[in-house]
C-alpha cells in the first residue's frame, strides 16, 4: 500500500481544517489513513483509502462530501478542484480534477485556495 503524496496531504490538510468536532474527528484520520488505489484518469486523480478499525469515526456513520477547495499548478490554465468523499464515518476517497486540461505533469509545485463555496467552522 502506498503513502499519501505531498499534494493528497496538502489537500486533505486544507480540505479537513476546521474547528467543528466533525473536522477535528477527520483530522485524526489523517495520519491512519493507507491509500489502497490510485488512479489517473488524463484530467485528474481517484485516491481510495483504508482506515483501521481503531480511528475515529464520525457519528451515525456520517457520509458526506467536501470540496471547496482548489489548486493553481503552472501546467493549467484553469486550475484543479477537489472532492473528498466521507462514508461510514470516515475517509473514504479523493477526487482531483482538471477542468477539461490534462492533469500536470509536476504536481511538486502548486497553491491551494479556498473556493468560497462554503463557511469554515
Amino acid at each position: 500500500m502506498d503513502t499519501l503524496t505531498s499534494l493528497e496531504q496538502a489537500v486533505l490538510e486544507k480540505l479537513l481544517s476546521g474547528e467543528s468536532e466533525g473536522y477535528r474527528i477527520l483530522q485524526k484520520q489523517i495520519p491512519a489513513l493507507r491509500v489502497t488505489e490510485r488512479k489517473m484518469t488524463g484530467v485528474g486523480f481517484f485516491t481510495r483509502f483504508s482506515l483501521p478499525d481503531e480511528a475515529p469515526n464520525l457519528p451515525d456513520e456520517a457520509s458526506l462530501e467536501i470540496g471547496d477547495v482548489g489548486a493553481d499548478f503552472t501546467d493549467l490554465k484553469h486550475g484543479a478542484g477537489f472532492v473528498l468523499f466521507i462514508r461510514k464515518g470516515g475517509i473514504y476517497m479523493l477526487e482531483g480534477f482538471t477542468y477539461g486540461e490534462p492533469w500536470p505533469r509536476d504536481v511538486r509545485s502548486f497553491h491551494l485556495y479556498y473556493d468560497g463555496t462554503s463557511e469554515r467552522v
